[in-house]
């Protein structure tokens, strides 16, 4: 069964899109989304595709990510829409190259596998890191307005009491703990925004989640 066929999911991208009339303002851009397949941003692809089939005018979709059989087998025949666009893509390689300008930038590849982050910490730390470096050299490069960084709570550490963390407040983490290589690279990654907008002025925000739930969710 296509996550397209419960009422329940559309009449949710239904509510969502009600909530965001910025989304309007996106009409006749381009929105180039990594990890387009993945838990978090397929929503956030599904919600501009559910826009596009809605309205007249549409939202380009550049959706990225290493595989078109995993973009097919999420978006099913979305992915043959004129305004859907799978662009190769991997956090974890230096040579991604995209061939059309994108507007807005959603970056949401990452290694968040518990068990693969730590076996792979060398690479979870540097995809972090060198996948938001690419992007942001390619936003300072062609002219994208914003680019959108998804992060994680991890950034926050460890508290000693049970207070809510204020924004800007920074618990401890252990660097030398292999398992904190995700935790360190985002860190790391929303501190090299910070840097290309002072230096460069590529303008970024930063979001935060954790724990995720929804119907993306797939056990592993």
């Amino acid at each position: 069964m296509s996550i397209y066929d419960s009422s329940l999911w559309i009449d949710d991208l239904d509510k969502i899109i009600g909530t965001l009339p910025e989304l309007k303002e996106l009409e006749g851009k381009s929105v180039l989304i990594t990890g387009a397949a993945g838990l978090i941003c397929s929503s956030v692809v599904d919600i501009l595709m559910r826009y596009n089939e809605t309205h007249e005018e549409t939202i380009t979709i550049l959706a990225a990510g290493r595989w078109l059989k995993e973009m097919t087998d999420r978006f099913g025949e979305y992915v043959n829409k004129d305004y859907f666009h799978f662009v190769i893509y991997d956090a974890a390689k230096t040579d991604n190259s995209f061939d059309e300008k994108a507007d807005y930038i959603i970056h949401g590849a990452s290694n968040a596998f518990p068990g693969m982050i730590v076996k792979e910490p060398v690479e979870t730390m540097l995809s972090n890191f060198t996948g938001m470096k690419h992007l942001l050299d390619y936003a300072k490069e062609s002219g994208t307005k914003r680019v959108l960084y998804i992060s994680s709570s991890e950034v926050y550490g460890l508290k000693k009491s049970s207070e809510p963390y204020g924004e800007t407040e920074y618990g401890f983490i252990d660097l030398l703990n292999p398992r904190n290589s995700y935790s360190v690279g985002k860190r790391a990654a929303e501190t090299l925004c910070a840097s290309y907008a002072a230096e460069y002025g590529v303008e970024s925000v930063i979001v935060r989640p954790g724990h995720i739930y929804g119907p993306n969710c797939v056990a592993v």
